[in-house]
């Protein structure tokens, strides 16, 4: 066998939006000052700290109020490398007070790639204490085999990975002691594992623990969660001896390093799932940083220190046990508002948010730190359901697309700090095509001209019929930020009724699975095209996640349609270990999607974290699949 190659992703952050994120760049919404931001699409080292920034590609720099000297980006175009110079023109300088700027991090909007550590502050672990976290997504359940998206989400401080994404996009060991090696044939993957690691009810993390963690995954008679759509293509799991497994696949997989890397193959106790049986779901058991401690249903979720923990991945810090006593998970997934005013109140030390009103007041507070995540791979979008009516008709789908502004809604929506979308992959991802960019642009006349001409015709109340039957599509609110925007926006300039109701998020996601709405907000962080597959390989309509796009589905639940093109796409680029080969089918996938027009994109994808810097401190580290990690978080409230 030959040694598994390095998995740097040298040329992920390739161009695009993710220029942004080179290094801490201050958004429009500086503390001091006011104005629009235009930033072009060029990949920087640093971004100057201004308020008002143009940058244009030209042949020498031009500065007229600088704070610091930053001169070089880079273009990445078809695999041709050029180096350009960039204009900034600084109209109004960010006035910074001293003590904030020696901290590194600004008020207002601190730009990162994902991959990117920020540190919050100097280093000054203390011990003791808690952290808490309010999250913005429900918990229904701690079960490996059974989690959903959210659940993966808050359940990170219990559960770990073999492999784990590290900064710089490269993928390294964590419960696995080295990658990989690859069989000839490239089908098996020989994984060696730590022999130092323990579950919390301190039976051993071994070979015969992990396959039978992947026998349950790809049990099939199993009420199985998003690890479902992981497992697919596996064949089988053998123990080689004591600290050694090896996974076989079905087909060969150029990308399994990152099924592994990704959070849902996370692993618990074998003694657990048999003592505690259904009951794992409130009683988890794994090998991470914290144990678990209590479940108040729809209050919390408490997880305490795992004093024998020693088993950190390498881009931590702090290598042993956490330095809180506890780590608190506030459930206030459902009201953006609470979640808000949690954050404020210091009831919790960091939050993801979404509401553009709470990031703008937040931004001017000094005692506040703000940090946009740009991540590569798809960017916020509206899935559009191709199977129920009107949006079955892909004339209405190309009006949604050309008749929305995206602008005015994304600007409402989160100020308007990331790139605006015109693709279901953003510049920069690894089989992005650029000709599909901008396919349909805002034309409110062309889209009313589609859905005349198609014979959708107003009604006296100013909304579009056919055959009697109202034109209506559904964007119900979870609470999102873009539903009564979107709603706003489609009414008025196209004559669609746009139906809001609020549902809570995990109904809203079941019901999704079963057809039940036109529209759904989502998006996808990862380093290239295989993000698509979740989303658009037939084999995953139906079934529970996040694939609700219905394109050529044949209504069977998790069976992929026969002949799909775009799952020949999907699924010949998995097996292509070529790099370049792959990036020409999943920009032949990104074509076709496209074309179909079952997706709205809005901007690109930005996580924003709210940390709260006189009670939370360390080194914070999301990755490109999230969820943000804790090892290195520590309580500055005293303990």
């Amino acid at each position: 066998m030959d040694r598994g190659k390095s998995l740097s992703r040298r040329n992920v952050l390739r161009g695009g939006a993710l220029a942004l994120a080179g290094g801490v760049g201050v958004a429009a919404l500086a503390a001091c000052g006011e104005g629009e931001v235009e930033i072009r699409e060029v990949e920087v080292e640093k971004i100057v700290t201004v308020t008002e920034v143009q940058q244009v590609e030209v042949e020498k720099v031009v500065t007229q109020e600088v704070i610091k000297e930053v001169e070089k980006a880079v273009v990445v175009e078809k695999e041709v490398v050029k180096e350009v110079e960039v204009e900034k023109v600084v109209t109004k300088i960010v006035e910074i007070e001293a003590e904030t700027a020696a901290r590194g991090l600004q008020t207002g909007v601190n730009l990162f790639r994902s991959d990117e550590s920020v540190p919050l502050g100097e280093w000054n672990p203390t011990r003791g204490g808690r952290i808490t976290w309010g999250t913005p997504g429900p918990i229904t359940s701690l079960n490996p085999v059974r989690m959903d998206q959210w659940s993966y989400r808050n359940g990170f401080p219990i559960y770990e990975n073999l492999y784990t994404w590290a900064p710089g996009n490269t993928i390294i060991p964590w419960l696995a002691s080295d990658l990989p090696e690859l069989s000839d044939d490239r089908l098996t993957r020989r994984i060696p594992l730590r022999r130092d690691v323990k579950f919390h009810d301190d039976t051993p993390f071994n070979a015969e623990a992990v396959a039978f963690n992947f026998m349950l995954f790809l049990d099939e008679s199993l009420e199985r969660g998003e690890v479902a759509g992981k497992v697919g293509d596996i064949e089988s799991v053998t123990v080689v001896d004591e600290f050694t497994i090896d996974l076989k696949t079905k087909t060969p997989q150029a990308l399994f390093m990152q099924v592994l890397a990704d959070f849902q193959i996370t692993f618990a106790s074998p003694q657990a799932y048999i003592t505690y049986r259904e009951d794992i779901a409130r009683n988890p058991v794994g090998t991470g940083a914290y144990k678990f401690k209590e479940w108040q249903e729809q209050v919390s979720v408490t997880y305490e220190r795992n004093d024998d923990y020693a088993w950190a991945p390498a881009w931590a810090t702090n290598k042993g046990a956490p330095y809180p006593d506890e780590f608190v998970v506030q459930i206030l997934a459902q009201d953006a508002v609470a979640r808000a005013a949690a954050f404020e109140a210091g009831e919790v030390d960091w939050i993801q948010h979404f509401q553009f009103i709470d990031l703008e007041r937040f931004a001017k507070q000094d005692n506040r730190i703000i940090i946009g995540r740009l991540a590569p791979g798809m960017p916020w979008f509206l899935h559009i359901n191709s199977m129920r009516w009107p949006t079955d008709d892909i004339v209405v789908r190309k009006a949604l697309n050309h008749a929305i502004n995206k602008k005015l809604v994304v600007q409402r929506g989160n100020g308007g700090i990331p790139r605006i979308a015109g693709n279901i992959l953003t510049p920069g991802t690894i089989g992005y095509n650029a000709d599909m960019e901008d396919l349909y642009p805002w034309d409110v006349g062309k889209a009313n001209q589609l859905l005349d001409d198609a014979g959708y015709a107003r009604g006296d109340d100013g909304f579009r019929y056919r055959d009697g039957q109202r034109m209506q599509v559904e964007f119900p609110n979870t609470p999102n930020p873009l539903s009564e925007l979107y709603k706003l926006d489609i009414e008025s300039s196209i004559g669609i009724f746009v139906d809001i109701p609020n549902v809570e998020f995990a109904t809203y996601i079941n019901d999704m699975a079963q057809g039940k709405y036109t529209h759904q907000w989502t998006g996808g962080g990862g380093p290239d095209g295989d993000v698509l597959y979740p989303k658009y390989h037939t084999s995953n309509y139906g079934l529970p996640g996040r694939a609700f796009a219905f394109l050529n589905y044949n209504g069977e639940p998790g069976v992929p349609t026969e002949g799909d093109p775009i799952d020949a796409l999907l699924d010949g680029a998995r097996s292509e270990f070529d790099e370049s080969k792959r990036a020409e089918m999943w920009m032949e996938a990104n074509r076709l999607i496209q074309e179909a027009a079952v997706n709205l994109p809005l901007s690109d994808a930005m996580g924003q974290w709210f940390y709260n810097r006189d009670q939370i401190g360390g080194v914070a580290l999301s990755t490109i699949h999230e969820p943000a990690t804790v090892l290195d978080f520590y309580d500055k409230k005293g303990g």
